[in-house]
């Protein structure tokens, strides 16, 4: 075991890696393929005929999501880390002030061999930023990731202990678990996909909310989509953004039949990016 100086928020960090025929029993990351599927390859139309259904689920979802910040605040507990971006952010965070334990192999300087998992264990920053930090008053979060020397596997996993946090001035509870796809964020793609999963509670301000959902967010163009279900199967929602705090300007759908853009105001409409397909809007 090596003891560094410890950090006021986060709790020990376990290493575990196998060397030689030493072999370690390693956690099973949840399957994420047919949440990523249901986004590369909707399954539904967009058609005159569905877009009625289409625009109430639509709504009904988004204002869910506009309660909660527009999904920041659970990105915020489970995924805010991910900004190191290598094999190497096991280390990063050990340097940061954590216990790290390893067995079979030594942890060099940058690199370490083999195959195994990492556990992060943080507590949340509370709701009182002069309180002292404590795990039974702010709750805590467990994030688990699974590697090998190819690097890191694309699904993070983890869950939330009556988790409290300050999101631009509101109180935020999160209890729940979330995994997310990380596509090729950990190869250093400038363009990769993020595809989240949530299951649990979000409390803001003392409304709770009891939600099931996922979504996928692309940084590098400010975009963020949206599943919907509907009889036919399912389209994806999105909205971008020109910049990182402007207000979506490119809203519309990705569906089995193309790429459609849409004005929803009063006399809208959606429109294929490949066809030139007109769909007026009944608003």
């Amino acid at each position: 075991m090596v003891r560094n100086r410890k950090s006021a928020a986060v709790l020990p960090l376990l290493l575990v890696v196998s060397c030689g025929q030493e072999r370690v029993d390693l956690p099973e990351p949840p399957d994420l393929s047919p949440v990523v599927k249901r986004y590369d390859k909707p399954t539904a139309p967009l058609t005159e005929e569905s877009i009625g259904e289409i625009l109430p689920e639509k709504e009904e979802v988004l204002a869910t999501f506009d309660d909660l910040g527009h999904l920041d605040p659970v990105v915020q507990t489970f995924f805010s880390w991910l900004g190191n971006e290598s094999k190497e952010s096991a280390l990063l965070l050990a340097e940061d002030g954590v216990e790290t334990q390893h067995q079979g192999v030594e942890v060099g300087d940058s690199e370490f061999e083999g195959e195994g998992y990492v556990e992060i264990f943080r507590i949340c920053s509370g709701w009182d930023a002069q309180a002292p930090v404590s795990e039974e008053t702010n709750g805590k979060v467990k994030l688990t990731a699974v590697f090998s020397e190819e690097g890191f596997d694309p699904v993070f996993w983890g869950e939330a202990e009556s988790c409290r946090q300050m999101f631009e001035g509101h109180k935020i509870l999160v209890d729940g678990k979330a995994a997310v796809h990380t596509g090729g964020l950990l190869q250093g793609e400038a363009d990769a996909v993020l595809t989240v999963t949530f299951d649990g509670s979000v409390d803001v301000d003392g409304k709770k909310y009891d939600i099931s959902f996922d979504f996928r967010l692309v940084p590098s163009i400010f975009r963020t989509e949206i599943s919907l279900s509907v009889n036919e199967g399912n389209l994806v929602y999105f909205m971008e953004k020109p910049e990182e705090d402007a207000s979506p300007n490119v809203l519309g759908f990705v569906a089995s039949n193309g790429v459609w853009t849409c004005n929803f105001a009063i006399g809208g409409a959606c429109e294929n990016k490949k066809t030139g397909e007109i769909i007026e809007l009944s608003l």
